[in-house]
């Protein structure tokens, strides 16, 4: 059974390509800088590189920390953002509740507009109104 792991050192884009054992069966080092690739890689960022597969285990638990708190801070910003009166959400309302979306998305949460409608006390049906509403204002991509 083999998985990935990627890392980011300085300008380069590290891919790892782990089989059974301690260390990467594939290791591949790419940059979209030209500056860098002119230079090439260096010593100084192989030592960066972490191949030892508990250190890849232990930096993918630390992204995923980081990605849930920033979950936690897409939703608490949002939960700041009063509704006043019934219908009139602001502006930041719906960039609050784009960058909530946006953050659950990319921690793959399974059911993101399910979580954001638990975590502000609205039903999913109004969270989906209004992130298509978010949509039209431009503060969400589509799809």
């Amino acid at each position: 059974m083999t998985h990935e792991t990627t890392q980011q050192v300085g300008p380069w884009h590290v891919r790892a390509v782990w089989g059974e054992g301690p260390f990467p069966a594939e290791l591949h080092i790419t940059t979209d800088d030209p500056e860098a690739a002119t230079h090439g890689i260096t010593q100084t960022v192989l030592r960066e590189v972490q191949l030892n597969r508990q250190d890849a285990l232990i930096g993918h638990r630390l992204q995923a920390v980081e990605a849930a708190d920033r979950v936690a801070d897409a939703v608490m910003a949002l939960n700041a953002h009063s509704t006043g009166a019934k219908g009139s959400l602001s502006e930041d309302y719906y960039r609050a509740l784009a960058e909530a979306y946006t953050a659950c998305r990319a921690v793959f949460m399974r059911h993101p507009v399910k979580y954001l409608a638990e975590e502000t006390g609205r039903n999913a049906g109004t969270i989906r109104n209004h992130l298509t509403k978010a949509r039209k204002l431009g503060f969400l991509e589509e799809g």
